[in-house]
């Protein structure tokens, strides 16, 4: 279980559908110089984000939901793909 940063709130918004505007969680984002990539994939049993051939990065769900995440310290914005096992 992954320790987010998110607001309680957000996280059930997202997970309930009724987020008003689920993209300013879901997706890239800079934290400090870290990049958070967000995921919400019902029912995934495993995520990862793979940036490059052989780059897979493990995502970690959030709170028992099937929202996801992972941390990248120190990256830019990058172009990832989502790999997903149901």
């Amino acid at each position: 279980m992954s320790e987010t940063l998110l607001d309680p709130g957000a996280i059930e918004a997202i997970v309930g559908g009724y987020h008003g505007a689920p993209f300013d969680i879901l997706g890239p984002h800079r934290v400090g110089d870290d990049l958070v990539i967000r995921a919400f994939l019902p029912e995934a049993e495993n995520v990862g984000v793979v940036l490059g051939p052989g780059d897979p990065r493990p995502m970690e769900r959030v709170h028992d939901t099937d929202l996801f995440e992972v941390t990248l310290p120190n990256q830019e914005s990058v172009p990832y793909r989502l790999a997903v096992t149901d």
